[in-house]
């Protein structure tokens, strides 16, 4: 199958999805598109796990929002990249907010580290 070949059935399968909701069309884009997006979701997490939750989460997305692809904006491929680039950048925004609290070993290490370090930078 050619590129453009293959352009031309992903704009197909993302119409099946919008119009039909066929399942197995959105299974057919994620076993095609699944191992990219997990590279450039591992690329903004740097875990596997959030990176996979990052593709499923995007997929879900591709799903509810199928109608609204527009071919003439890019390629499927690309779409669903800044779709997981999306849900990958929200993962690591709610990561950064789950703050240690301070019954934490982690979080107790950090506030000694920091006292220590300004005790030793007074004279």
């Amino acid at each position: 199958m050619t590129r453009a070949t293959e352009s031309l059935d992903d704009c197909f399968l993302v119409e099946r999805v919008a119009v039909w909701r066929d399942r197995r069309a959105l299974a057919r884009l994620y076993q095609r598109h699944r191992s990219r997006l997990y590279t450039g979701a591992l690329l903004v997490l740097f875990e596997a796990e959030e990176a996979e939750r990052a593709v499923a989460w995007a997929f879900r997305q591709a799903w509810r929002y199928a109608g609204a692809f527009d071919p003439s904006r890019g390629s499927v491929g690309a779409w669903l990249a800044a779709i997981t680039r999306a849900c990958a950048r929200a993962l690591l925004l709610t990561r950064s907010l789950r703050l240690p609290g301070p019954s934490s070993t982690a979080g107790r290490d950090r506030l000694r580290h920091r006292a220590a370090g300004r005790r030793g930078s007074v004279k």
